[in-house]
């Protein structure tokens, strides 16, 4: 009678977990039965995240991840997150999400989706877009562009520290270079 009651019990616990939003996986063996919990990690930046092959932000981007999307936890190493997105295990940084079970909830009103190998436009209220040669407002100067130039993004979105995202571009009538993502549009 205590192992059937053991059972409902776990059973119940983890039915409560996978309805709460948080991931559970149930293991049975040798007449008893563990339900362990798999933490999720919830994109939180507005331009999301980079899932990159390996923990580091010079590894080839093999997709990116929206804001809001939740995705199971493989693993942490450095402060990078390994997660399962759709059929690719990649990487992200850990500061573009909240891991928990459930993780965080995110902030995505001002969510913009920006992907690496499609196309985009640059607009800024005045001004121009400044084209850097990396991903900081002090690097030199590549090109000012005017509004409506169309770029091919190559890398991103990237923030070095600042609280900033960025996006590696490239067009043929300036070579590729940095710009802010708050300036960069889908076409």
């Amino acid at each position: 009678m205590r192992r059937f009651l053991d059972a409902v019990v776990l059973a119940v616990l983890g039915y409560a977990l996978l309805t709460s939003g948080a991931g559970a996986e149930t293991l049975t063996g040798a007449g008893a039965t563990e339900v362990r919990v798999i933490p999720q990690a919830r994109v939180t930046r507005p331009f999301g995240a980079a899932l990159r092959s390996a923990p580091s932000s010079d590894a080839p981007v093999l997709d990116n991840v929206q804001c809001g999307d939740i995705l199971p936890v493989v693993g942490f190493e450095n402060g990078w997150v390994q997660v399962v997105y759709g059929d690719t295990e990649g990487w992200v940084g850990g500061g573009r999400v909240s891991v928990g079970s459930p993780p965080a909830p995110a902030s995505c009103l001002t969510a913009r989706a920006l992907y690496v190998d499609t196309d985009v436009t640059a607009y800024v209220d005045s001004g121009c877009l400044s084209l850097r040669a990396s991903a900081s407002r002090e690097a030199p100067m590549l090109a000012c562009v005017k509004n409506g130039h169309e770029y091919h993004v190559l890398d991103g979105p990237f923030d070095p520290g600042t609280g900033e995202d960025w996006f590696e571009l490239y067009s043929a009538s300036t070579g590729a270079g940095w710009a802010l993502a708050e300036h960069l549009y889908p076409v």
